[in-house]
């Protein structure tokens, strides 16, 4: 009788366990419905009415004035993701956008900063992710080999890109939406001179031909002077 009550008993632990497993697993359920809503890169591009845009293979760009617009960011690093441009070839990083700012979602209201460079140079995120990371829009630079930046072209304006980042590593789960902007190309620029702290020589091109220019005109009034 004694052992039949223990199985009785053990019996009914069973019943009253069997909710809180299904509660569980509920639960977890619901949260990868959760991460699984967050919208797709090309979805929040068609919301934002970017709707004409080609996929590109584009890793790095090209010299000039550029505007950049936070559009969205959906990472549980939103709030330490960091995007800053760098020239190639170097390893000064130009900080862009800090984790601060923007918000999780779509950017409201969107924010826009601008820069200039003289030289090709690329796009990299600072992330949290392994204690601290740094994923750039060259492949080859990435740590895990992965591809952390996808570009779109619009269709509509060849000068806008609009480019979404991976934050995790081994590619996370390559939405690259965990932070999406709009880098827009508001004016080429050709050789100027640059300041000594940075470069301590003239570009080429334009600032080449000044400096030649500049020379013979010196020589030629010379010159001329001697014989007068």
């Amino acid at each position: 009788m004694v052992y039949g009550k223990v199985i009785i008993k053990e019996k009914g632990d069973l019943k009253r366990q069997i909710p809180l497993v299904v509660i569980i697993i509920l639960l977890v359920s619901a949260s990868i419905m959760l991460v699984s809503a967050e919208p797709a890169l090309n979805s929040i591009l068609d919301t934002l009415g970017y709707t004409n845009r080609t996929l590109t293979t584009i890793e790095t760009f090209g010299r000039g004035m550029y505007e950049v617009t936070l559009l969205a960011e959906y990472a549980g690093y939103h709030l330490q993701n960091n995007l800053s441009w760098y020239i190639v070839g170097s390893s000064d990083f130009n900080e862009i956008f800090k984790g601060p700012d923007g918000n999780s979602g779509l950017t409201s209201p969107q924010i826009t900063k601008q820069f200039t460079t003289y030289y090709e140079f690329g796009l990299c995120m600072w992330s949290p992710d392994l204690s601290g990371i740094r994923w750039f829009s060259q492949q080859s630079l990435n740590s895990d080999g992965e591809k952390h930046v996808t570009v779109y072209q619009s269709d509509d304006d060849p000068s806008v890109f609009l480019i979404g980042f991976e934050n995790l590593n081994q590619g996370g789960d390559m939405d690259y939406q965990d932070m999406i902007i709009k880098l827009q190309l508001l004016s080429p620029v050709g050789g100027v001179w640059l300041p000594v702290d940075k470069v301590g020589f003239l570009t080429p091109y334009l600032g080449l031909s000044v400096m030649v220019s500049a020379i013979c005109a010196v020589f030629g009034y010379a010159k001329k002077e001697k014989k007068n």
